[in-house]
């Protein structure tokens, strides 16, 4: 949840706004949008606490057009759900610190692929390690987020090498935004409040990665309902204090030129607090770089976990090469059984952690392409707020399938399908509403021109019109794979193959449709009368 946005999108708040008060009251908002929909995301992980998030609850909520709905998942998740933008951000900031300035350049690419090549290959063939350094990695950040908030309030006592803005005498704060006659629009309008909500529910996005992996988690029903909760409400809390500290020790203007200057506002706000020393010059731009790595870790892990689950219903092309588990090294590499017991103090986390290593490799390449293909400085960003807004549409998709059938909501749809237990927690009506609102908001605000800074190159409009666009490539995708080639006689039947301890979905074709038939579903419960046949 917590990459690099805090550290930089404050700049954009502040230029859409120019108020100090507005901004503030916004990210708090945004805060309050981001927990109604992790209770959302709660009372649907705690009903099906299964790896794969709205991979598995779409079907459960849109039965009828079969698979529709996850086409449409799948589709927008395997293209567009990559490591890119971090990636990216964290060679930019390890180039910073060792005073390159080569963003967009071939070491700028050539270092984001080669992190992200690491980061694979540990999360393939080191799984508990792993998991180990990200937890790591997000400790700094969490104790980077600490000290900027720390920090902020020793600005606020006077000790700073600036003199104090007074953002906090007047509700908009002294002075003006003097960068915004570069922008589109005008500061403070209501088109500028609303990017301004945009971005910052973009830098909250990541809250609902623990419903990605709850079948990694122990007991998953229990975490999702109480440490998930705590963790995000800590850093809504920190990212409040974060904005208050940096509006203690900068104008609006100089939060606004960070954006002009394609520096982060952290590093603006330690240069007016400490002075432009060594930490402001290398140690800042390491610890970004660091906020970046812990997120194309976390990333890895969780994307690379929906993928093989995308992989296991049997909706990619050779789906049973991408779902495969491999125990490393014993499996992948052929060695011989015997050499890993005699070096079992070596292996022993390697070989009782099976890692979903094609579905890492997926991965992998997915987001080399995004790298290797974006020439702008900020295309693989573009990628990632692109996968942001699809991920709202279909957010939304899981808010109105909800509303539409909270009446019904203690029966069939919500029991767990191996206990035949309801859910023990369920969200709020008004937060539903709540949340479902703020998606539409989401999705019809990005059709709004709304204000860049110079820099970026690519039109305010290739997000949500690509976004909204895979919403139409997953339908078609759905009705070439589902629906036309019924035309031509070929039926699908599912078969439930157990290769080597993976559970996948196999669609193979037939002459002729039965009528009803038994079929195993995933969790290993006999589902008996149920219609596959004919148009899914």
């Amino acid at each position: 949840m917590v990459g690099t946005g805090i550290f930089t999108t404050p700049a954009q708040i502040i230029a859409s706004t120019n108020s100090v008060g507005a901004a503030l009251l916004l990210w708090a908002l945004g805060g309050i949008v981001t927990l109604a929909g992790l209770y959302v995301f709660i009372e649907l992980g705690t009903a099906l606490p299964r790896s794969g998030g709205p991979l598995v609850y779409l079907p459960r909520i849109f039965r009828r057009p079969r698979y529709l709905a996850t086409c449409i998942f799948a589709v927008q998740f395997v293209l567009f759900a990559t490591s890119a933008s971090s990636a990216v951000s964290f060679a930019a900031n390890i180039l910073q610190a060792g005073s390159i300035d080569r963003s967009g350049s071939y070491a700028s690419n050539g270092l984001a692929v080669a992190i992200v090549t690491a980061v694979c290959l540990i999360h393939a063939f080191l799984p508990s390690h792993g998991v180990e350094l990200s937890n790591i990695l997000g400790v700094v950040k969490l104790g980077f987020l600490v000290a900027i908030s720390v920090t902020g309030f020793v600005a606020l006592g006077g000790r700073s090498n600036t003199p104090p803005p007074g953002n906090f005498i007047v509700f908009d704060g002294s002075g003006t935004v003097e960068v915004a006659d570069a922008l589109q629009g005008t500061p403070g309008s209501a088109a500028g409040f609303a990017v301004a909500l945009l971005h910052i529910l973009y830098s909250f996005f990541g809250w609902q990665n623990a419903n990605y992996v709850l079948g990694e988690v122990r007991r998953p029903k229990r975490t999702l309902f109480k440490a998930v909760p705590i963790t995000v409400g800590i850093v809504v809390v920190l990212y409040m204090l974060i904005n208050v500290a940096y509006f203690a020790a900068l104008s609006k203007n100089d939060i606004a030129l960070t954006g002009i200057d394609q520096r982060s506002v952290a590093a603006a706000f330690f240069e007016a607090v400490v002075g432009n020393g060594s930490f402001v010059q290398i140690g800042v731009p390491i610890l970004l770089a660091t906020s970046a790595l812990g997120n194309v870790f976390a990333q890895v892990f969780a994307m690379a976990r929906v993928k093989q689950e995308i992989a296991k219903e049997g909706l990619l092309p050779w789906s049973l090469f991408w779902a495969r588990e491999e125990l490393f090294p014993a499996t992948f590499w052929a060695v011989p059984r015997r050499w890993v017991d005699r070096l079992a103090f070596l292996f022993r986390n390697w070989t009782t952690r099976p890692s979903p290593t094609r579905a890492i490799l997926l991965h992998w390449i997915i987001t080399v392409v995004v790298i290797l293909a974006s020439t702008a400085a900020d295309g693989a960003r573009y990628v990632s707020v692109t996968f942001f807004y699809a991920e709202s549409w279909v957010s939304l998709f899981l808010a109105a399938g909800l509303l539409s059938r909270f009446r019904h909501r203690n029966i069939e749809w919500l029991l767990d399908p191996v206990t035949e237990k309801s859910v023990f927690y369920k969200a709020p009506t008004l937060v539903v509403v709540f949340w479902a609102l703020s998606l539409v908001f989401a999705v019809s605000a990005y059709f709004v021109p709304f204000r860049q800074f110079p820099t970026s190159a690519i039109p305010w409009y290739v997000v949500p019109t690509v976004g909204t666009g895979l919403l139409l490539v997953g339908a078609t995708y759905w009705l070439l794979w589902a629906t036309v080639r019924n035309r031509f006689g070929f039926y699908v039947r599912d078969r439930t193959l157990n290769h080597e301890g993976v559970v996948v979905t196999e669609h193979i074709r037939i002459e002729k449709p039965p009528e009803r038939v038994e079929m195993i579903h995933s969790v290993g419960r006999i589902r008996r009368g149920y219609e596959i046949w004919t148009s899914l």
